[in-house]
This record gives structure tokens, C-alpha cells and sequence, in this order.
């Protein structure tokens, strides 16, 4: 993800108390805090069960964890409560791609952009997406994603490498 708020957490919080235990989970989850994270997460989805933002940081922190298939359960969730968001498709492709599940993720990373309005990810739908035809030996696909990346576009790095990688 593009940086640690990735996953498109929204600013909308309806509630101070809601935005403060947002900023606290940042901090458990940059700290490796994740049992103290899940359990503000399960707080928040308690607090607000028909708002994505629980459910989106308790699979962001159990991807970390690297409790994949839980952390789609979540990713979906987010997806039924927020269809018209791209952060609920983008964090779901994240967790289809490390679980293998390339052509799953595509059709997300597809999604995402396609609602990314604000270009809150920007073309980083497009190289993860590219990535995903990679693997799946797709070469042409591949390269067509990476043609609609701005040649001036500042690149997070893809997953565990640098940036500008």
C-alpha cells in the first residue's frame, strides 16, 4: 500500500470518540501493537457496525498479522457496507494478491480505479494491477497497465521494495 493510512481510511468519522480510537489503532498498528490494534477494532465495529472503518482496519491490521483469509472476511465486509469506495476494493485486491489470487485482485485493482475519483491511490491501481498480469504470465496486459502510469508519477515501490523501485 501506498503509505500506512493505505487502505483508504476515510475522514469521516461520525464521532470524536470514533476519530480518537482511529488515531490510536494508527499508532498500535506503526507500533506492532496488532492485540491492542484488533481489539480497537472490534471496539469501533461495535461503536458503528453499518460503518466500513472497523472492519477496514481490523483486516489492514490482520493482513499484517499475516491472518490472510480473516482479513478478507473484512475486506468484504467493507465492500458490502461501502460498494461505491475505492479504498473497499483496494484493500481487498491487496489481500487476494497475497493470497495468490491474481485474477481476483485485477478485477478489484479494476474497480478501484475505476471509483478513485479523488486519486487517492492514483495509478498505483494500474502497476498492482500490472503486477497481477505479471504473475499470471499476461506480459501484454501487463505492459498496458504500466502505459497509463504518468511518467512523472512519484512511485511508493512495489510492496516490500524501496521507493521509486
Amino acid at each position: 500500500m501506498p503509505d500506512d493510512n493505505a487502505g483508504g481510511l476515510p475522514k469521516e468519522p461520525t464521532s470524536d470518540e470514533f476519530a480518537a480510537t482511529i488515531d490510536r489503532l494508527h499508532a498500535l498498528r506503526i507500533a506492532g501493537d496488532f492485540t491492542t490494534a484488533l481489539r480497537l477494532c472490534d471496539d469501533a465495529i461495535r461503536q458503528q457496525p453499518d460503518q466500513p472503518h472497523g472492519y477496514l482496519w481490523r483486516g489492514g491490521t490482520l493482513k499484517r498479522m499475516g491472518r490472510l483469509e480473516e482479513a478478507l472476511a473484512c475486506f468484504n465486509k467493507v465492500v458490502e457496507l461501502a460498494p461505491h469506495r475505492e479504498y473497499a476494493y483496494y484493500g481487498r485486491a491487496e489481500v487476494l494478491f497475497d493470497l495468490g489470487r491474481y485474477s481476483e485482485a485485477i478485477g478489484d485493482y479494476t474497480r478501484s480505479a475505476a471509483l478513485d475519483h479523488t486519486q487517492f491511490f492514483g495509478p498505483v491501481n494500474y502497476l498492482y494491477r500490472a503486477e497481477c498480469h505479471f504473475r499470471l504470465g499476461d506480459y501484454d496486459a501487463a505492459r498496458a497497465d504500466c502505459a497509463l502510469v504518468p511518467d512523472d508519477f512519484d512511485f511508493p515501490g512495489f510492496r516490500d521494495k524501496a521507493n521509486g523501485s
